[in-house]
């Protein structure tokens, strides 16, 4: 008669839990933390403005004793402006969660801690790629035109480049298309990303849209833009 092994004894083991929950995301973004906030400077009004040096005084050179001097230059400045925008986050949760979860004998942390704190670091993130662009929030480029559930990408960030053009592209990112001939948001354009293709070439969306050869692909409110 056979003897007892864990296999025939796997309805009365138990599966041990272990506190807390590991981090898989990386929580240390050195883009943004390269930019520091300035606790003297008041953001109101319509704009900020500013005058940037641009361009240096290229008069200068090396010439033999009594030789020739430099034709004069000058320094190059254009105005700078800052419209208001602003980083929203939101979230949901239910009572009844907050209740399952408030203490460490029903569940490894609070939701309402875990969600509150997961999307202040999820902003972050999204601000350091903002800042590392040039701007205008670009994810990546739209690479052939197609109405489809399936779409090519490439352009990484803007950057030019076929590879792995949907790195910056994460599951669940609402994504829409901007015309670059007019700077417009392309109508009926937003959907929510559902998977990528391993070698970041496609993305998978639902509803299935319209997306036209290198238009800009950028994050979107909603869908139902």
């Amino acid at each position: 008669m056979a003897g007892q092994d864990t296999a025939t004894y796997t309805n009365v083991l138990r599966t041990v839990y272990q506190d807390g929950i590991r981090e898989m995301l990386p929580k240390v973004i050195p883009t943004r933390d390269l930019f520091m906030e300035v606790s003297d400077f008041s953001w109101g009004g319509n704009y900020v403005e500013y005058t940037a040096r641009v361009g240096r005084n290229e008069g200068f050179g090396w010439a033999t004793e009594d030789g020739a001097i430099p034709s004069a230059g000058r320094q190059s400045y254009v105005p700078v402006r800052i419209p208001m925008r602003y980083a929203y986050g939101r979230g949901r949760i239910t009572k009844q969660v907050m209740e399952h979860s408030s203490n460490n004998k029903f569940a490894a942390a609070k939701a309402l801690d875990q969600e509150m704190q997961g999307i202040i670091n999820d902003i972050a993130v999204g601000e350091a790629r903002t800042v590392f662009g040039d701007g205008r929030g670009i994810v990546a480029l739209v690479n052939g035109t197609a109405t489809s559930t399936t779409q090519t990408v490439d352009a990484p960030g803007g950057w030019a480049g076929a590879t792995n053009g949907a790195r910056f592209i994460n599951k669940g990112a609402v994504l829409a298309t901007i015309n670059p001939s007019t700077g417009a948001l392309r109508a009926s354009s937003a959907t929510t990303v559902q998977n990528y293709a391993a070698a970041g070439t496609t993305i998978t969306v639902s509803p299935s849209v319209t997306w036209t050869d290198n238009d800009y692909i950028v994050r979107a409110d909603n869908t139902s833009l």
